[in-house]
């Protein structure tokens, strides 16, 4: 992660804010001027989606099956995705190893070599994450062999998810608007390319905000279940970031049902309990994975990554690790007591305030809310003025205090569980602007106005930027073919990755299938050092090749010694 300064992050901000306003001059000119194409074009788009979505019981199933059809459609063009980043190979190693039917795996003998961000391998070799999204890849490898389907699944499920939640806030017409945004907008951030799982994250919270109403106004209480679902989601991909949400969430609408009549005691027995027997087995779950795992039931894979790989902590309050981890290996010496380390000394204290908020800002602004800060904004004003509604403009404020406790720089991911309440308060902000001068319909032709106009806008930023990624060689994509070519030749390989003192760090090459030896690819670190010696003995079988990707065009060549 490269360290910005304030000035790059406020220009940036700007630029989208910038942008931002340029639709909604359009969305105004658009809405007082006669403009017979787009009139038309309006209520051709509201008479269609009016006819498909006309049966309200099954339009969490039509959104379901339209988002994962057709991204099905799309592979022509936007093929399957390579894992990009090192959270995306850390979570297809647990991917892996769920699916031959483990919860961790065995140390390698030559785990020296195989040593890589995200992944411990002591006391046993396993990804540092928590295990829903390495469980839904795992169950897509096992059924197709390609565990993105597990990825475009749960992006799917999000969709339908936050569906499934406007239908119990506002009236179910917004719904399938809402699951729209929802994939033009993870759709610029990337979201659904990845293998980082943050649609399980949005799915999760959005089963919680959908829960808490049917719960309250329809005293629903079978949405109990639903409710423990997603808050054991949220605990099982985003632990903190999800607890920040559900504490807001979870006290807001106790407060609203003691205030609508619900007596505590029905709160107990018919909410509470239900969340615990869905809760109760996860968590059971968990602390099983962190034992086989870490050794202990109550220290998580991430938990120990810190310690074994991190100097920084993850909160505010937190010092760097005295005296800092014994780092292996160059490459990844550098990320952590360069980058990570530089990035904590340039936000700490007063001088580096403004650096620390101006990238909270830009993360949820730019990446996350844009274009909606706008009508989110005025959606978390007028809440403010409803008694029983409230808590929902508090509880996003909450979020972002819990979000501005973290020390790290900013991901659109930390921001993941909120999205499905972001969206919510963008919502009510649309529809408050609808009765804005109700008596001249003012507010209602600009409300519809921007329902249009928005959704293209998102269009036209996922389509320039696909556009964009066309002509860019990212090193990943290369990594892949030399995969593929070395898999398709006889017998086993392993390749030796000598990296130049200029590279850098997060374009890791060096990540392993679970079970290693089995791999007809095995990936290891050059240690010029010990001569690599010991390797060459282990994997005497295989064929041995030298990879150099710093240069221009990375060079793959037989391995000499």
């Amino acid at each position: 992660m490269p360290v910005y300064t304030v000035s790059a992050l406020l220009v940036y901000s700007l630029m989208w804010a910038a942008f931002e306003g340029l639709m909604w001059l359009a969305i105004l000119v658009t809405s007082e001027r006669p403009f017979p194409f787009l009139n038309t074009f309006q209520s051709r788009i509201e008479s269609t989606l009016a006819r498909v979505f006309r049966r309200p019981a099954a339009t969490v199933a039509e959104i379901f099956l339209l988002v994962f059809v057709g991204r099905l459609l799309l592979i022509p063009i936007a093929p399957i995705p390579q894992p990009k980043i090192v959270d995306d190979f850390s979570q297809l190693l647990a991917a892996d190893t769920f699916a031959h039917g483990r919860v961790t795996n065995p140390t390698h003998p030559m785990w020296f070599y195989f040593e890589t961000f995200m992944v411990n391998q002591k006391p046993t070799y396993h990804s540092m994450y928590p295990p829903a999204t390495g469980l839904v890849l795992a169950a897509a490898q096992v059924l197709t062999g390609q565990p993105w389907y597990g990825m475009l699944f749960a992006t799917a499920a999000a969709a339908a998810g936050i569906c499934w939640m406007l239908r119990g806030w506002v009236p179910p017409r917004w719904a399938p608007w809402g699951s729209l945004v929802f994939v033009l907008a993870t759709s610029k951030t990337n979201l659904t390319a990845t293998y980082s799982g943050e649609n399980l994250v949005v799915l999760g919270g959005a089963l919680v905000l959908g829960a808490i109403r049917r719960i309250v106004r329809e005293r629903n209480f079978a949405a109990s279940i639903w409710l423990g679902v997603g808050a054991a989601l949220l605990a099982t991909t985003r632990p903190y970031e999800g607890a920040v949400l559900v504490t807001g969430l979870v006290l807001g609408g106790i407060y609203w049902a003691l205030t609508s009549g619900i007596s505590a005691r029905t709160l107990l027995g018919k909410v509470a309990l239900p969340v615990a027997s869905v809760l109760l087995p996860v968590l059971l779950a968990v602390g099983y994975l962190n034992w086989r795992t870490t050794g202990s039931p109550l220290i998580a894979p991430y938990q120990l990554n810190l310690v074994q790989q991190h100097i920084t902590r993850p909160f505010i309050w937190q010092k760097p690790a005295n005296p800092p981890p014994v780092y292996d290996h160059a490459a990844i010496a550098s990320f952590y007591d360069q980058w990570e380390l530089d990035w904590w000394k340039k936000t700490r204290g007063f001088r580096g305030l403004p650096l620390f908020v101006a990238d909270k800002l830009a993360t949820v602004y730019a990446w996350v809310l844009w274009p909606l800060g706008l009508v989110t904004g005025l959606g978390v004003y007028q809440l403010l003025k409803h008694s029983g509604r409230r808590f929902l403009a508090w509880a996003f404020a909450f979020f972002l205090m819990g979000l501005c406790l973290e020390a790290y720089q900013a991901l659109s991911r930390y921001v993941a569980p909120a999205l499905s309440l972001m969206l919510l308060l963008a919502v009510y902000g649309l529809r408050y602007t609808g009765v804005w001068r109700r008596k001249t319909h003012h507010g209602q032709r600009i409300a519809r106005s921007a329902t249009i106009i928005i959704p293209i806008v998102l269009l036209l930023r996922v389509g320039t930027g696909f556009a964009y990624s066309l002509n860019q060689k990212r090193w990943y994509i290369t990594r892949d073919v030399i995969e593929r070519k070395l898999d398709n030749l006889p017998g086993k390989q392993l390749v030796i990755v000598r990296y130049s003192p200029e590279h850098i760090p997060v374009e890791e090459w060096v990540f392993n299938r679970a079970d290693i030896d089995s791999a007809k690819v095995v990936w290891a670190r050059d240690v010029r050092e010990r001569g690599n010696a010991d390797l060459l003995a282990y994997f005497k079988d295989r064929n041995v090749w030298l990879l150099e990707p710093d240069g221009q065009v990375p060079k793959l060549t037989a391995y000499r010694p």
